[in-house]
């Protein structure tokens, strides 16, 4: 088991999860690490982004600053709905504006507009609803560079 676990921790720090992993598991996925921000006074945490295909639906999900031993300092999940985006410009002081975010090589605050417009548009779809472009969007996220958040999305995930 030890073996196949760090098989499933390197392959998806390279930021693709394998077809057909294992039952019950995604079919393909990606988990890509946006950047930082801020979040009420406390240091700049990471934003981390997992996209995955199971049962032929899309899945968008994320969680902000993922603790080590579970948790996180901001949420997990529909993190989208927390951020200002062409659809929800920033006009309530809650949201957070992608101006607030420290993107990392990879991410630009356009590219992940184009995100969240994907998010709200495609998340919950049959992938074959999916044209090629928003494929395409997801096969160039850039690689997350620690797998442990996509462990403690998926910890965060069972507590609720």
């Amino acid at each position: 088991m030890r073996a196949a676990e760090g098989c499933r921790q390197h392959v998806v720090s390279a930021g693709v999860i394998p077809q057909a992993m294992a039952p019950g598991q995604p079919t393909q996925g990606w988990i890509s690490r946006v950047g930082s921000v801020a979040l009420s006074g406390r240091r700049a945490v990471p934003i981390y982004v997992l996209v995955e295909v199971n049962q032929d639906l899309v899945s968008i999900e994320g969680v902000i600053g993922p603790q080590a031993r579970r948790g996180a300092f901001g949420p997990s999940g529909q993190i989208n709905a927390r951020f200002a985006s062409r659809r929800a410009p920033l006009e309530a002081s809650e949201l957070i504006s992608a101006h607030a975010i420290t993107f990392v090589t990879g991410w630009t605050e356009e590219r992940w507009l184009d995100l969240l417009d994907i998010w709200g548009e495609y998340h919950g779809v049959l992938i074959h609803g999916v044209p090629p472009s928003v494929k395409e969007f997801f096969d160039s996220m850039p690689a997350a560079d620690r797998p442990g958040a996509w462990r403690t999305l998926r910890a965060l995930e069972r507590e609720t």
